[in-house]
């Protein structure tokens, strides 16, 4: 569903048309609200047309049905529930990003501070 290339100023996400959930081509209409399109409406010059994406940040180690070209194969860890796990896709962007000097320790830094700080969590509710 989703191909990803790495160049060498630039990475590319290509994603198909017609998905089966983990994407899905949204608009804001007249109301504000927001609505998935059918196919045959999308129009990405559209400023309100967007895409949503679920994007995954790990997998399970047992697993086989995934895309090995997003998964970060090098950084195994176990879970809080003592799973075997592999980065995902997010986790595949940001270090080629990484890799690339587009974002550096210092900006990680930044943002693990900013996370620590936060204190309300929906799961609270």
């Amino acid at each position: 569903m989703l191909r990803l290339e790495i160049f060498e100023d630039k990475i590319k996400i290509f994603i198909k048309r017609k998905t089966e959930g983990k994407i899905r081509f949204k608009r804001i209409n007249e109301y504000g609200i927001k609505e998935q399109i059918k196919q045959d409406e999308i129009n990405l010059m559209d400023n309100n047309q967007y895409i949503e994406w679920q994007i995954t940040y790990n997998i399970e180690a047992r697993k086989n049905d995934f895309d090995p070209d997003w998964l970060v194969s090098e950084c195994l860890y176990r879970d809080v529930k003592g799973k075997k796990r592999y980065p995902f896709e997010l986790s595949k962007i940001l270090l080629e990003c990484k890799k690339k000097t587009w974002i550096e320790n210092h900006d990680y830094q930044k943002l693990i501070d900013e996370i620590e700080k936060y204190t309300l969590f929906l799961e609270d509710f």
